[in-house]
């Protein structure tokens, strides 16, 4: 091997994090009755006669405030300077995610004007790689924003973060992992947020109210732009998703099903793929086509001979014929992993005794969405369509069974939208070649605390596990999900984020705890003598 010889790095997962909040204004000639008040930001004033335009000054000054300190951003109105970008298909997924944006949101309310007056602001990153400097990014805009208006937050502000791949859809074994990572742990990771996101319409909790809770199971087959982009994950020496997406016309759907078909294993590979037929040119694959699938791709069940010849990923091998409370999945031995298992010695030791999972009563509930109505918040009918938590491997279960993504954003949709939202992989998304590739973590209240960083490091790591954990160590904390579902004592948020990897975001969601126990009606579990 020569020494000027390199190897490419491991792909990067992207992100983006979108703020919600309120800036405080007055007119010129009212008071600040806080201006006393030592580190506080001054208030931002407008003059009478321009007390309507307001919201606009504001806009204009944050916006003005990012490009002071060399921050690219624009507002929505303005337009967005598309940067250079490989081709149109790039162009389409992220022209409208090049620079942080400046945006009204007419779901960030505040009635209490008696004191100030507020605009509600959404601020959003541009699609941001995973690494260190982007985290570092987000501090420094969130803390100059602090230091430089008089802002807030309530309960109608909220924290999302989107996490992608690139250009790049999530193939269908990815999105199974990473759908099935979600479920498995939303009961653990409410804990960390406030318990007010759990009654809102807009942050439905998957394992209460995903059509998985509400035993509806049945979608719409996948059409044959949505199997030839949903169906499988790219084979090994196969054009990535993205080339499909580009090319999906009638004659290349076809010759990629017989590559699908009973026998065959061969990667699919166009003679001439930089001069395919592009997808813009000939209208797409909308068209009604002679079925190139094959019985193996019809709506039927197959028989139980096709079942036990069937491939598949070793992490349906692990969780293959599961039943809920099966305690099928065992550690590996110490031979297996060697005298150190990372799946049983801590990496760090947690300060504070582990978190009882919170059993709020309906009550309880209720008067937390009370708190939520003049916030436009609430929706919700607790009283009758909240569903019985269905456990960890009855809808990983189902996550599994799933035979294209369509599928799996059906089983975890909700009425509104989802703690989690999947809506990138549903039908209409993936028929179309300029929406969004994402997954929306909405779990987390408004902030702009060190919080928001954290937790958009708590979602991207949730998925880089997702992703690239042995399927032993990820069955593995699946089955510590399940077992703390209703034991308390074994396995909480704090021991998650360890087991994740997620050491430095543990040790500080362990002082979020400590600081907002008891206003979240959190326990901890008696530790055993």
């Amino acid at each position: 091997m020569s020494a000027g010889t390199t190897f490419p790095n491991p792909p990067r997962l992207t992100f983006g994090v979108e703020f919600e909040f309120l800036v405080a204004y007055l007119v010129h000639t009212k008071p600040d009755p806080l201006e006393s008040v030592e580190d506080l930001p001054p208030v931002n004033r407008t003059p009478v006669d321009m007390f309507e335009l307001a919201p606009t000054l504001i806009y204009k000054q944050l916006v003005s405030l990012l490009e002071d300190h060399s921050i690219n951003s624009n507002t929505e109105e303005s337009g967005i300077e598309v940067s250079e970008f490989k081709n149109k298909y790039d162009e389409a997924a992220f022209g409208e995610y090049t620079q942080w944006r400046v945006k009204w949101d007419a779901s960030i309310q505040e009635d209490d004007r008696e004191t100030f007056d507020y605009v509600g602001i959404e601020l959003v990153t541009p699609v941001l790689l995973d690494t260190p400097v982007s985290f570092e990014t987000i501090d420094y805009v969130r803390e100059l924003i602090m230091k430089t208006f008089r802002v807030r937050v309530n309960p109608s502000c909220g924290l999302h973060v989107h996490v992608g791949n690139r250009t790049e859809r999530f193939p269908l074994e990815s999105a199974k992992r990473i759908a099935s990572l979600v479920w498995a742990t939303e009961h653990l990771l409410v804990t960390l947020n406030s318990p007010d996101r759990q009654v809102h319409w807009y942050t439905q909790t998957l394992r209460n109210w995903s059509n998985i809770s509400n035993g509806n199971f049945e979608c719409s087959g996948p059409s044959e732009r949505e199997r030839f982009l949903g169906g499988d994950t790219p084979r090994y020496g196969e054009m990535p998703i993205s080339w499909r997406d580009q090319h999906c016309t009638p004659d290349i759907i076809q010759a990629f099903a017989k590559t699908r078909l009973k026998g065959h294993f061969e990667p699919f590979w166009w003679a001439d793929p930089d001069n395919a037929p592009s997808a813009e040119k000939t209208g797409g694959a909308k068209s009604p086509l002679e079925s190139s699938w094959g019985t193996e791709f019809e709506e039927t069940e197959p028989t139980e001979s096709v079942k036990a010849t069937q491939s598949a990923a070793p992490l349906d091998k692990l969780l293959k014929s599961v039943e809920p409370g099966d305690s099928f999945l065992i550690r590996p031995t110490e031979s297996e992993l060697g005298s150190s298992s990372e799946l049983n010695d801590p990496a760090r030791m947690r300060t504070i005794p582990r978190i009882a999972r919170p059993r709020y009563t309906l009550q309880q509930l209720l008067e937390r969405q009370d708190r939520l109505v003049e916030y436009g918040g609430g929706g919700l009918d607790l009283e009758e369509g909240r569903r019985k938590d269905p456990g960890v491997f009855e809808g990983v279960r189902h996550i599994l069974a799933a035979t294209n993504v369509t599928q799996i954003a059906h089983l975890v949709s909700t009425s509104g939208r989802g703690m989690t939202d999947f809506s990138a992989f549903r039908n209409d998304a993936i028929d179309r070649p300029d929406d969004r590739r994402t997954i929306e973590f909405r779990a987390a209240e408004g902030t702009l605390g060190p919080w928001a960083t954290t937790w958009a490091r708590i979602c991207v790591g949730l998925v880089r596990f997702a992703l690239y954990a042995r399927p032993e160590v990820f069955a593995d904390v699946l089955r510590s999900c399940d077992r703390s579902t209703d034991e308390d004592g074994v396995y909480d948020a704090i021991d998650l984020l360890n087991d994740l990897g997620l050491y430095a975001e543990a040790a500080i969601a362990e002082q979020r705890i400590v600081e907002h126990k008891d206003e979240w009606g959190l326990e901890y579990v008696p530790e055993s003598s």
